[in-house]
């Protein structure tokens, strides 16, 4: 492997890695790599496990408004791009299904809600994330077993996901 290809895992992400975990947390200032690093994981976890994640913002008007592609640029630079197919609307493994959907909450939890069996939500710019929402989060994903992972960097002591964990 290549340095290239190497994968930095820093100590605050080993959590992260822990199924036993229901909530992951990651919040700090921009540049810390917090979105890399969880996108790092989550490629992992899904090239080695058919794994279902939903990558969730408040507000996402457009996918280029997400985490996807962070997501395609971490296939590409990990030489991965043989495993994974990228489109506009989802990533997929192709050896064992996994699959990435990507999804504002605000005004789609309907369609959050009708994927079946969800084992990984991430809630990327988790600080804007409303309280009516977050209600709505938790209950819906439900698998046995399934996480949370949670990325923001924090602006108000006020932000529901603030006053939630920190």
């Amino acid at each position: 492997m290549t340095d290239q290809n190497k994968i930095e895992i820093f100590d605050w992400a080993k959590p992260f890695f822990d199924k036993s975990n229901r909530y992951c947390v990651a919040y700090g200032g921009r540049g810390s790599g917090k979105s890399t690093t969880i996108a790092h994981i989550l490629l992992l976890r899904a090239y080695q496990e058919t794994t279902v994640v939903v990558c969730a913002r408040e507000f996402q008007s457009a996918i280029k408004y997400s985490v996807h592609l962070i997501l395609k640029q971490e296939i590409e630079r990990l030489g991965l791009s043989y495993a994974f197919t990228v489109t506009n609307e989802e990533i997929r493994c192709n050896h064992n299904g996994s699959i990435f959907f990507f999804k504002g909450v605000k005004n789609n939890i309907d369609s959050i809600k009708s994927i079946p069996s969800i084992d990984i939500m991430w809630i990327e710019e988790a600080d804007i994330l409303s309280r009516e929402s977050w209600n709505i989060i938790t209950p819906t994903i439900r698998k046995l077993d399934s996480q949370i992972f949670i990325s923001f960097n924090p602006r108000n002591k006020d932000d529901c996901i603030y006053q939630e964990f920190i």
